[in-house]
């Protein structure tokens, strides 16, 4: 009866354990490029023509508010690009790199921070990494600020919106057009 008892128990908590181990609080998905990010695993990855990061948080609503998630790319607040919405998993938050100029990844590493409160009052935290290799390709990031030489008076400060990705081109001068 003891030993029946204990290898109950026993294979109780390696279930657990292995629960434990598939589902993470957090785990980080670049959608473009098919990689799906533990807590303090790195990814490496050739370019940086990346749009769009999901975070998934593996804890339902009731127990975790949107409002208590706080979220950094690169050390820069992201939650002003966020969108969150829940699914049968947990809390999936959606972060479009194009939303707001200083947001795109950049050569080299980059980092990813989660920080979640919980229901019971406990915080979460966790970091992942994104490297982009340094002989990789990087787009141009939306609301780069071009300085327009002008003849006299002030110089006039342009945000590139469109386009989002790198244009192939072999000009060396760019023609831009519009209304000031």
């Amino acid at each position: 009866m003891r030993t029946t008892t204990a290898l109950c128990v026993l294979s109780a908590l390696a279930y657990t354990a292995e629960l434990g181990a598939q589902r993470a609080f957090f785990t980080l998905e670049i959608p473009s490029v098919n990689v799906v990010l533990r807590p303090r695993e790195k990814a490496r990855i050739p370019h940086a023509f990346i749009n769009r990061l999901m975070l998934r948080i593996n804890k339902p609503p009731q127990v975790v508010n949107y409002g208590d998630i706080v979220t950094r790319i690169n050390g820069e607040s992201a939650n002003i690009i966020m969108t969150a919405r829940s699914d049968s998993q947990g809390i999936v938050c959606d972060f479009d790199l194009n939303l707001r100029p200083g947001f795109g990844l950049l050569r080299g590493r980059n980092s990813f921070e989660a920080l979640v409160t919980y229901f019971y009052g406990r915080n979460h935290y966790s970091s992942f990494l994104i490297e982009i290799e340094e002989g990789g390709k990087t787009s141009p990031a939306p609301g780069i600020r071009l300085a327009l030489v002008g003849e006299g008076g002030p110089t006039p400060e342009l945000t590139l919106l469109e386009p989002t990705e790198a244009v192939l081109s072999g000009a060396d001068v760019v023609t831009i057009s519009g209304y000031v």
